[in-house]
């Protein structure tokens, strides 16, 4: 694969009114920073951001400043909530031959037998924290539900990854489970017609019973 490389400079100012500036000309504002690399304010092409973007999570590649370049991951973005443009990113300084820590989205592949027993697949956690080199970053995980049956669930712990991958969020972080749909309540059936107590009963009989002596 081609190697991706993108262009950085570091920003010359900062504050809202100098990003809204560069914003304003096609620019984004950024930050670059790493273990060993104190925090770098940057700027770089929105167009080009945009196309780091659609390369996924996780994707490592170089960023270019003058006669330097760095091995980076896009580590964080924001869009506008409304126009979707870029409005600031993060990018990751790595080493090649140190362990980075990164968010891995979870795939789920299969179809439960608990599914087709008329359950319901609830895919609760979906993306898992891994700590490995840069190489081993996987694209995403892969979790086969095929054997779930209603009432069993995948936790963390049940995954098996490649070796040198090691496993940052909570073995017991349920992944995804199957629960049995609940059968429709049925509607109750219009009460009986309440009888009256006895002692009210037997209080009506002897008073009809002496209107018709009067």
């Amino acid at each position: 694969m081609e190697e991706v490389v993108l262009k950085i400079d570091l920003r010359e100012k900062i504050g809202k009114e100098y990003a809204k500036k560069i914003r304003f000309i096609g620019k984004v504002p950024g930050i670059l920073y790493g273990p060993d690399l104190k925090p770098l304010p940057i700027e770089a092409d929105a167009k080009e951001i945009a196309k780091i973007i659609k390369m996924g999570e996780n994707f490592i590649f170089k960023a270019e400043s003058g006669n330097k370049k760095f091995d980076v991951l896009l580590k964080d973005f924001q869009r506008d909530p409304v126009k979707r443009n870029i409005l600031h990113f993060d990018l990751y300084k790595v080493s090649l031959d140190r362990p980075v820590k990164v968010k891995v989205p979870i795939v789920i592949v299969g179809k439960a037998i608990g599914v087709e027993k008329g359950g319901f697949l609830d895919f609760a956690f979906r993306e898992i924290e891994l700590e490995c080199l840069p190489k081993f970053i996987p694209e995403n995980i892969q979790v086969d539900v095929s054997s779930l049956d209603i009432g069993d669930s995948i936790k963390v712990a049940d995954l098996k990854l490649p070796e040198g991958i090691k496993v940052i969020t909570e073995p017991e972080t349920v992944i995804a489970f199957i629960e049995s749909i609940a059968e429709e309540e049925v509607a109750p059936t219009p009460a009986e017609e309440i009888k009256e107590p006895e002692v009210i009963k037997k209080r009506k009989e002897a008073e009809e019973k002496e209107e018709e002596q009067e």
